[in-house]
């Protein structure tokens, strides 16, 4: 008995001890990153795993803050605890850090003067990361500033170039962004890695946009210029379009138009008469009228440049062509409306036209002994006319009697 207790000792219980021990030991790193399923196969859980941001800085000593980050992953506890070179919550050596992650520097710089932080889980001590802090003394903070730190572009063209300048780091250069976009979008402008800022075609929602350079050397450094977007200006279009056009007759305008923000145009008519053809490339308008078009049409001709618009009206009346004359005469007047004699006559006017109150038509005669004229190339209907004398001083006269022709 006391021989096969011995054997049993031995060869038995140490053997399943040694095992258990074992298991023991590897309980962490093993003995429980398995599963096994209801097919008896092992199922591998995924690691806890830490990752802090930001994943390097540069922060003056003398009591100045940082917040720090820490994503747990792959577990439900997503707590973490801070430490700074290894000191949970550090000390007033290498700076403090809060259980939130807020980091504060030290009074004076440590030495080394960079220190690491780092965010162990709460749920498995074994899953930690660590960022390298580095500690600057308070004059030598990296330090960026932007030019200008205002500026005023129009939609579509309108462009700005900024310039960064970082201070106290070896490294230079900036990312740059439009309202916390990196390199900005099509709705609040872009902006080049050289920082040249290019507004949208459209304006956006908000009028004001920030532009932001931010330091590559340390994130936390960054500084920021306005921008107000404004409207484009209207384009401009004139233009002295004849307003008559006789039947059978070529009749041709285009206007003069421009864009002061250098945007291509295009030209709509409104009111085009049937017989005429439009260019919405010039704004030409060109054609030639009937005998069965005499009429009046309203025109307006608009440029655009895709956002603004400017417009000119103007009537034009088609007319029959010419078909007879009107010979007038009348008796020159010898005194003035107060009766005293006219010694200086020095010619007359005659006015005419087809509505008897709106002689638009005038024809000058600067000859007082000239007392008869002939108009012609005058079309179907009743005319209405009318003479006015004429001083050397360029007094005029009212009408005389208003006389008419029908043809």
């Amino acid at each position: 008995m006391a021989i096969g207790f011995d054997w049993y000792s031995r060869a038995t219980r140490p053997v399943g001890l040694a095992v258990l021990v074992a298991c023991a030991s590897l309980a962490l790193a093993a003995c429980g990153s398995t599963k096994v399923d209801s097919n008896k196969q092992p199922v591998t859980t995924p690691p806890v795993s830490v990752s802090v941001s930001p994943s390097s800085a540069t922060l003056a000593v003398g009591g100045q803050t940082l917040s720090f980050s820490a994503a747990v992953e792959n577990s439900t506890d997503t707590a973490v605890t801070w430490q700074v070179n290894g000191v949970p919550g550090g000390n007033a050596t290498v700076g403090t850090i809060s259980a939130s992650g807020q980091y504060l520097s030290p009074a004076a710089l440590p030495s080394p003067a960079t220190v690491t932080i780092s965010a162990t889980s709460q749920a498995d001590p074994t899953a930690e990361s660590s960022v390298s802090l580095t500690l600057v003394a308070a004059s030598a903070a990296v330090a960026v500033s932007v030019s200008p730190t205002a500026a005023t572009v129009k939609i579509g063209t309108g462009s700005q170039p900024f310039v960064a300048t970082v201070s106290n780091a070896a490294n230079l250069s900036v990312t740059w962004q439009v309202n916390g976009i990196t390199g900005g979008d099509a709705t609040v402008g872009t902006i080049s890695a050289s920082g040249l800022y290019q507004a949208p075609a459209t304006m956006p929602a908000q009028s004001n946009v920030t532009v932001t350079a931010i330091s590559v050397a340390d994130a936390t450094k960054s500084a920021s210029a306005a921008v107000t977007l404004s409207p484009l200006s209207p384009p401009t279009i004139s233009g002295s379009p004849a307003t008559t056009v006789t039947a059978g007759t070529a009749y041709d305008f285009k206007p003069t138009a421009s864009d002061p923000n250098g945007l291509a145009l295009t030209f709509s008519i409104a009111g085009k008469p049937s017989w005429a053809t439009f260019s919405t490339t010039t704004g030409e308008l060109s054609g030639t009228p009937g005998s069965g078009d005499i009429g009046t049409s309203t025109i307006t001709i608009t440029a655009s440049n895709g956002t603004t618009q400017a417009s000119m009206s103007f009537v034009l009346s088609v007319v029959q062509a010419a078909t007879g004359s009107a010979t007038l005469s009348w008796v020159a007047p010898t005194t003035h409306t107060d009766g005293s004699a006219m010694t200086d006559l020095a010619g007359f006017r005659v006015y005419y036209g087809m509505q008897q109150g709106s002689l638009g038509n005038r024809l000058s005669i600067t000859n007082a002994t000239v007392t008869t004229t002939v108009i012609s190339s005058l079309t179907s209907g009743t005319w209405y006319f009318a003479v006015t004398a004429v001083d050397s001083a360029g007094h005029e006269s009212g009408y005389s009697n208003i006389a008419s022709k029908t043809l």
